[in-house]
């Protein structure tokens, strides 16, 4: 039988810790790999272990100080990654002192080192799915073609959409796109598209793309992210005043 894979993200370069970490984990006959989180890279997508991820049955996550905000923003947008290809939620287990984190991660469970075996043996036993939420929202990361979001409605159907990233990074969106759901499209024809709009949202501000696409639960719209921020806001349901319905995934604490 083949072993199971688990992954492991280092947030502090402590190689006697890490060790302990992959011997524990391996004496419990997983597979076990892994990377320390790298601060000096610009490009945050590109710490994002979403291939790793794609055949682990766990991800361990070491801190053993509070996680600073712009790593916090990377390990949403891994999960956001996740949602993309997996029908079921990747168990997260995060070995050190319990802290804040942001709605998306707050599912991850925290433990130590002497009982992280038992602790992967009953998670990756059980395969659980992404809760139900009222609208669909992933991420796509491939390398040449950049860090994309896709949204859309759960159910029936939307009358238009917009989806926006906070600036207090300098983040941006670039490129957009309407097509079938799971897959970026490669063309596309959007129905009175708008870009770079302000928003303001609860003392936040957002720059934000859109256009007026009617979409099923069967379509999607994409927009590609350059930078990071600490939250997302997606809109659905364009109206004739420019109204629309709001919601907001907070990527940081």
């Amino acid at each position: 039988m083949e072993k199971k894979k688990i992954f492991v993200t280092a947030m502090e370069h402590d190689e006697a810790l890490v060790k302990s970490v992959f011997n524990k984990v391996s004496s419990y006959g997983f597979d076990v790999n892994g990377h320390f989180w790298n601060y000096e890279e610009q490009d945050l997508t590109k710490e994002i272990p979403s291939v790793e991820l794609e055949t682990s049955s766990a991800w361990i996550i070491i801190a053993s100080n509070k996680i600073e905000e712009k790593a916090m923003i990377g390990l949403s947008l891994t999960i956001l990654t996740l949602k993309n290809f997996s029908k079921t939620r990747v168990p997260i287990l995060v070995i050190g002192p319990s802290q804040e984190l942001p709605p998306i991660l707050q599912y991850a469970e925290f433990c130590d080192i002497g009982n992280i075996g038992a602790k992967l043996a009953a998670k990756t036993a059980i395969k659980k799915p992404w809760p139900k939420e009222e609208f669909r929202y992933c991420a796509h990361n491939q390398t040449g073609v950049g860090f994309w979001l896709e949204i859309g409605p759960a159910a029936d159907s939307w009358n238009g959409v917009l989806c926006g990233v906070s600036t207090d990074y300098g983040a941006s969106l670039d490129f957009q796109a309407v097509g079938d759901k799971g897959m970026l499209p490669e063309r596309s024809t959007l129905n009175y598209p708008f870009k770079d709009a302000k928003l303001s949202n609860n003392n936040v501000e957002y720059v934000a793309n859109g256009c007026k696409n009617v979409l099923t639960s069967n379509d999607s719209y994409f927009v590609r992210l350059k930078g990071i921020g600490t939250s997302i806001i997606i809109g659905e349901g364009l109206a004739d005043d420019d109204s629309m319905e709001c919601y907001t995934i907070k990527l940081a604490v």
